[in-house]
């Protein structure tokens, strides 16, 4: 069965890749051009095609429409993909999931760690989901809370994208594999 990782998070995708070895799943990744898992996807293991598209709204959502048409993918990871998925793409038979940097329903938004860090918010964490039409609102799989006091941003950043956001993917998508919903 076939995965399709998106998004531009390097350490996120690392734990999907992770999580999937050793199963009967191969996983592909599409990303954007530049980010951190394009420059540096020589050290990414186990994933079977890596498309690297432009920055454009328009260019990647169609050429993730075409992918969608053409491959047979059971599940798609989303984390740090810049666009919305329009309504057409999450009505496909499909299961999609999404990985928030930080704790949901109550911290949504794309800049939420910077407008968190600005407000004083010393609670920090990351959410995994099941995707909906609107964004960031679909059912909870894992949400994990840690106490970050810092007072550089840069600190809150690296526990949330290097260690926190990894373990709730492979927590969540470990649980899903228990649930046989993968």
């Amino acid at each position: 069965m076939k995965v399709l990782f998106i998004g531009v998070r390097y350490e996120a995708c690392r734990a999907v890749l992770n999580t999937f070895d050793g199963t009967d799943y191969q996983v592909d990744i599409l990303t954007i051009a530049g980010s951190r898992i394009a420059t540096q996807a020589a050290q990414l293991k186990n994933h079977r095609r890596l498309f690297i598209v432009e920055k454009s709204r328009q260019i990647c959502l169609s050429f993730l429409s075409n992918l969608l048409d053409t491959q047979e993918y059971k599940v798609i990871v989303s984390a740090g993909f810049p666009y919305i998925l329009p309504k057409e793409t999450l009505g496909r038979d499909i299961l999609f999931l999404n990985s928030h940097p930080h704790i949901l329903p109550d911290h949504k938004g794309y800049s939420v760690i910077k407008e968190s860090f600005d407000q004083g918010v010393t609670e920090y964490g990351a959410s995994f989901h099941y995707m909906a039409e609107a964004v960031d609102s679909g059912e909870m799989i894992v949400v994990q809370r840690i106490s970050i006091q810092a007072k550089d941003i840069s600190v809150i950043y690296d526990q949330v994208f290097s260690f926190l956001e990894p373990a709730v993917i492979s927590i969540g998508l470990s649980r899903l594999f228990r649930e046989k919903a993968l």
